[in-house]
């Protein structure tokens, strides 16, 4: 397996994000890309992600599967800079080297996976599905966790409404551009953790 990335702020993010939810991750390198599916240790939270290959300038596998502590994949990742290359390789241990002006290379342990435990997901018919820009939502969750650890969120109507009536202080953040696919009116509390 060889996988090479020019610029890594994306795969960056995509690590920073999973490493926040779960300890260690069974990560699938497949001939379409990078998949990834792991629940959080309190069974509360699922992390789904692909990584298609093409956003590699580089990807050669075989469908290799490993587990890998994601907080010390998350310091390794975290050290590339936008000018160096990130280059991925399987052996024993899994390989990453950052280059630019510099080489540096890091091996990092895999965990024994179980494979008699394998996360499956579920078959959910959700009441909501609604598509909006990534940065809005980011941008409400953040305003609410400004004066909470709990955000509320109301899907109503055409609009997604995200608040924290917690004393003494509130807030409300309604997203208006939303693209709904399905919808009914409905409520949810969430941990500001788990968003």
């Amino acid at each position: 397996m060889k996988i090479i990335m020019e610029k890594p702020s994306y795969l960056k993010d995509v690590i920073s994000t999973v490493s926040g939810l779960v300890q260690e991750c069974i990560i699938e390198f497949k001939k379409d890309g990078i998949h990834i599916i792991s629940m959080d240790l309190a069974n509360v939270c699922m992390i789904i992600t692909h990584i298609l290959d093409s956003t590699f300038q580089k990807y050669e596998s075989n469908d290799e599967k490993i587990c890998i502590n994601m907080q010390t994949l998350k310091d390794v990742i975290r050290k590339a800079s936008e000018k160096d290359m990130v280059i991925i390789e399987l052996g024993e241990k899994l390989k990453i080297t950052l280059k630019a002006k510099t080489t540096r290379e890091f091996n990092i342990a895999l965990i024994n996976v179980d494979e008699d435990k394998p996360v499956k997901i579920p078959n959910v018919d959700y009441d909501v599905k609604l598509s909006m820009k990534s940065l809005e939502l980011d941008d409400a969750i953040d305003a609410v966790g400004l004066v909470s650890e709990a955000v509320k969120i109301e899907s109503k109507g055409n609009k997604l409404i995200l608040w924290s009536d917690e004393c003494p202080n509130d807030v409300k953040v309604t997203i208006n551009e939303l693209k709904v696919e399905k919808q009914i009116d409905c409520f949810a509390n969430f941990s500001i953790n788990y968003m």
